[in-house]
């Protein structure tokens, strides 16, 4: 609901700060007091287009401040808006300041946000009745939401929605199939051949470092062959070699360990010695015959660690990395070749859910167009107590045009149209004239279903333009009745419509300092006494208009 408006220099007012209540309030004053200067500076804050002449003569800006306690819904949309910065106890402020430099800005919560966003925003928290652009009912797009809203259809809507979504998510992945099916057929052939490029040289993880310590022997072969012949003469058979010398010497003290025991040891290790050097020199022997030159060999290795480390450039720097990239490549050829299956899959899904949604479009087409008959029936009858007897509302509905024949909302469109008088076609309700032709077809169509409109403040301006006697009060009881679930304001100069407020506020417009100036206050109960009766009998207030609004304020206080 709308807490406080806070107005500075705008049009005839200095400065105002005004709270609200919730329930109806009817806002009145004498002719020319500018009773609609409230209703301005809302749809100035909600995105109506700024003119000059609201910023108040001799001032460089006008601003205008409301703050709101916004319903749920709404606070999730701000607070996404303003990045999570919107605590759940945290009224939601909205502000516009019109400059004569023209650097007009916008503010929400504080923060500077597009004009746009204060339009998106005002338009889920204020309906504007009269002749401000600012109404959801004058935009085509709302109709359908409330027809679905006033027939009971909205849940369908709703689990149309959701089945229009899973529809268009699935035509979306069968896009995204035939996408990579032509990705991959046009890759399938480099797929393969890289495929075999790396299965051709069966690689064997960590076998090109043994191949590199291979091609290193290889390529010292004639070194290496050479130092193992000449370490094997020295060992074994040199004149005298290393073998025959340890030999000697073992002898040479074995004979003398009978002579001092203690040197029958050393003598043990000088076999020891000799021992090891016999099999070193085997080992030598075996390793010079082993290790010929072999340029065969050595082509070979180093044409295998050629075309090792050609693949290692491509798909990585070790041979893990290119067998990983040779069962990417298997993947991806096997998704070609059951990618076919899955389009089809898809394509069976998409058909299903197309023929269900096919039968619930005429399903809930259906039921619209029952609600549609109910609706210009019980319209009709709104609109006679309203002092229209012959007008009328009628649904056109459009289908939806394309493929498929449908969209989220179901399988058409919804448009009202109204006729105030016999003889004249429906024209779409943004092309009424009248303000109060306006503002009387949007009391009706709320009356007919509060629920159809989660709008949490409805202001209606000259919603009793032309009428009075009953059809007055019929226009009051029906805004009485609309405040059990949302706030509501009216301008009103009608006693019948004021009295069953439960808030009155006055507009004054006075001379301060040869200056015009434009105030507005609450009314006590007294006052709404002396107000009602001068809008009884004009400025002439008699003891018999003032019983007569007394009688009227009990009476509207007692259909609270």
């Amino acid at each position: 609901m709308l807490r406080e408006l806070h107005i500075r220099q705008f049009a005839l007012i200095d400065a105002l700060e005004q709270g609200f209540a919730g329930g109806f309030t009817a806002i009145t004053g004498e002719t020319g007091a500018g009773k609609s200067i409230l209703v301005d500076a809302l749809a100035l804050l909600l995105g109506e287009r700024a003119v000059g002449e609201w910023i108040r003569t001799g001032a460089d800006e006008a601003a205008v401040e409301a703050v709101f306690e916004p319903p749920e819904p709404v606070r999730k949309r701000a607070a996404a808006r303003l990045d999570g910065a919107l605590p759940a106890d945290e009224p939601l402020i909205l502000k516009r300041v019109l400059s004569r430099a023209g650097r007009n800005r916008a503010y929400l919560n504080g923060s500077p946000v597009p004009l746009s966003l204060l339009e998106e925003i005002g338009e889920l928290l204020v309906d504007i009745h009269g002749q401000h652009a600012h109404q959801s009912l004058l935009h085509a797009p709302h109709h359908l939401l409330f027809l679905d809203a006033f027939g009971g259809t909205a849940e369908d809507r709703e689990a149309f929605q959701a089945r229009f979504a899973e529809y268009r998510d699935l035509r979306r992945r069968l896009e995204e199939t035939l996408i990579r099916e032509r990705d991959r057929a046009e890759k399938e052939d480099l797929y393969r051949f890289q495929l075999r490029e790396i299965e051709d040289l069966k690689l064997i993880d960590g076998e090109d470092d043994k191949l590199r310590r291979e091609a290193q022997v290889l390529t010292h072969a004639e070194k290496l062959s050479a130092g193992a012949s000449e370490a094997h003469t020295l060992l074994a058979e040199g004149e005298p070699d290393a073998a025959a010398l340890l030999s000697r010497a073992r002898t040479l003290l074995k004979d003398l360990s009978a002579i001092d025991p203690r040197l029958s040891e050393t003598a043990e290790m000088l076999e020891q010695a000799r021992l090891l050097v016999g099999e070193a020199g085997s080992n030598l022997r075996a390793y010079r015959e082993e290790t010929p030159f072999d340029p065969e060999r050595q082509r070979e290795v180093q044409e295998r660690l050629f075309q090792i480390e050609r693949l290692k450039k491509k798909w990585g720097g070790t041979i893990a990395d290119i067998l990983a990239r040779a069962e990417t490549i298997r993947n991806a050829l096997a998704e070609t070749e059951t990618a076919g299956e899955r389009r089809e899959a898809l394509a069976r899904q998409i058909d299903q859910t197309s023929a269900d949604l096919g039968r619930e479009a005429a399903a809930l087409t259906s039921k619209r167009k029952k609600a549609a008959a109910s609706l210009e029936k019980r319209i009709a009858g709104e609109l006679q107590a309203l002092g229209m007897p012959h007008a009328r509302l009628t649904v056109r509905f459009s289908p939806v045009e394309g493929d498929p024949p449908w969209n989220g909302p179901g399988g058409e469109t919804a448009e009202f149209l109204f006729s105030a008088n016999p003889g004249e076609e429906p024209r779409p309700l943004a092309r009424i004239a009248s303000g109060g032709e306006i503002s009387r077809v949007m009391l009706a169509l709320k009356s007919l279903s509060i629920a159809a409109s989660p709008v949490p403040v409805l202001i209606f301006d000259e919603v009793d333009a032309g009428v009075g006697g009953a059809v007055a009060s019929a226009v009051g009881e029906r805004l009485k009745r609309l405040s059990r679930g949302a706030q509501v304001f009216c301008v009103t100069h009608l006693p019948q419509v004021a009295s069953l407020a439960d808030t009155q506020l006055r507009v004054e417009k006075e001379i301060q300092k040869d200056r015009t100036v434009t105030s507005v206050r609450a009314l006590s109960q007294t006052e709404r006494v002396e107000e009602i009766a001068r809008m009884l009998g004009g400025k002439s207030v008699t003891p018999v208009t003032r019983r007569h609004a007394e009688e009227m304020l009990e009476k509207g206080a007692g259909k609270a």
